[in-house]
């Protein structure tokens, strides 16, 4: 054991231990060597085999499909509904509601805009007066062109703490149009409503209401009647708006002529 640890010869004990390592490296590259070979002979005899039956001298066994379904296929889209007929009826729906809104049948607020909510006839909330409330009227433009149909905007603020409701309907809220050099009412939008049935609208506390009506330039008279089927000459005209409980309010405005 001592001769292991401590080579005895006339060399240095340096010299040995490498001879030692050198011996060693050889060895381990041997061992490695002879793995290679093994492991490749292996994997040829693998290869010669492949594509051969059991015995490995024949051709791989056919592969046969398996039992055909008898069975109906399935052609319905995942769903089960049929979309050829559900969307043409769908938008013939829409279409029938859309031609019954409030607007065509003469029924809401007169004009068109926005703001408040509809209240049912015989609610309990108070109703806007003016002490907590304001009718205000002003026309879009100061004078429109020939052609140019005028545009008034009717606007009722809720000044007050507290909600309350204002009849907007086409015979509460009235608008009336006036010559002012002769003092004659030229056209007002109640002469001929679409309805006349009441419009509440509910306005809560520090908010407004407001609706925009279109005149078409033409006279009108009470019942229906008109006065002239031409329209209003160029001049400057006065409208002015009612409203259940508030103040009544007006401007002026100009028809220009060409």
């Amino acid at each position: 054991m001592g001769s292991l640890r401590n080579p005895i010869g006339p060399l240095p004990s340096s010299i040995y231990w490498r001879r030692r390592a050198v011996a060693l490296g050889i060895f381990a590259l041997l061992a490695l060597l002879v793995l290679w070979v093994l492991n490749w002979g292996d994997g040829s005899s693998r290869t010669n085999t492949e594509g051969k039956g059991a015995a490995g001298h024949g051709p791989a066994d056919a592969i046969t499909p398996g039992p055909s379904s008898t069975g109906p296929a399935i052609s319905q889209k995942p769903g089960g509904r049929d979309e050829s007929g559900g969307g043409g009826s769908g938008s013939g729906s829409e279409g029938s509601k859309g031609s019954g809104g409030s607007e065509d049948s003469g029924k809401g607020p007169i004009g068109t805009g926005t703001g408040g909510a509809p209240v049912a006839a015989g609610s309990a909330l108070p109703n806007c007066t003016g002490d907590g409330a304001e009718l205000t009227l002003r026309s879009v433009k100061d004078s429109y062109r020939p052609g140019t149909k005028p545009e008034f905007e009717l606007t009722v603020k809720n000044t007050g703490g507290a909600d309350c409701k204002v009849d907007l309907g086409p015979k509460a809220a009235v608008l009336t149009i006036t010559d002012p050099s002769a003092d004659d009412p030229v056209w007002a939008s109640d002469d001929c409503p679409n309805g006349s049935a009441a419009a509440l609208m509910k306005i809560p506390a520090h908010s407004t209401v407001t609706r925009t009506v279109t005149w078409d330039r033409r006279a009108g008279g009470p019942g229906c009647a008109t006065p002239s089927a031409a329209s209003v000459p160029p001049g400057t005209y006065r409208v002015e708006a009612a409203v259940p409980g508030l103040s009544a309010v007006h401007t002026e405005f100009t028809l220009a002529k060409d």
